[in-house]
């Protein structure tokens, strides 16, 4: 079995294409915060690593994975912005908590049902979308995320079958 700190850096690093290849539509509209989309995309994907566990009843320990994830979280952020205070730095990490938050309050558990398991990546990326509507008092095109429903599940499958 992998160790926790593997285990999370295999997650964060596996997730990173399709995070950008979203924010990458996203460049045109200057008034959306994107290290918002970062953390909720990350977010998401642990979240998906809990889920299984819970529903999995598996011996990962989640507490450990969350803590070496948010530390490939916090390396990310450093390694990319050098000249980051320890304030802003912890702003962001407490974001990223935040988000995961939000995300585990829709309580879902039906990871092995592909059917619903879409469904539910829709209602997280709907949450996505109206945070950043209220955020940015703009529009955000709806297909913005609809478009990339598949690629944000064939990910979280990948999650997935590192876990099992």
């Amino acid at each position: 079995m992998k160790s926790s700190n593997n285990l999370a850096n295999e997650i964060f690093y596996k997730t990173e294409n399709i995070v950008y290849e979203v924010l990458g539509k996203l460049d045109d509209n200057q008034y959306i915060d994107k290290s918002i989309i970062y953390n909720f995309f990350k977010s998401f994907y642990i979240h998906v690593v809990n889920c299984y566990i819970k529903v999995h009843k598996s011996n990962l320990n989640f507490d450990e994975i969350y803590i070496e994830y948010k530390k490939c979280l916090q390396e990310y952020y450093r390694k990319n912005n050098l000249l980051i205070s320890e304030d802003f730095l912890k702003d962001l990490l407490d974001s990223f908590d935040k988000c995961f938050e939000m995300i585990e309050t829709i309580n879902f558990n039906k990871i092995d049902d592909g059917y619903e398991f879409r469904h539910h990546i829709i209602s997280v990326f709907e949450l996505l979308k109206m945070i950043l509507e209220s955020k940015s008092k703009a529009r955000i095109s709806q297909d913005i995320f609809d478009n990339f429903i598949s690629k944000i599940k064939d990910e979280a499958e990948n999650v997935l079958y590192l876990l099992s």
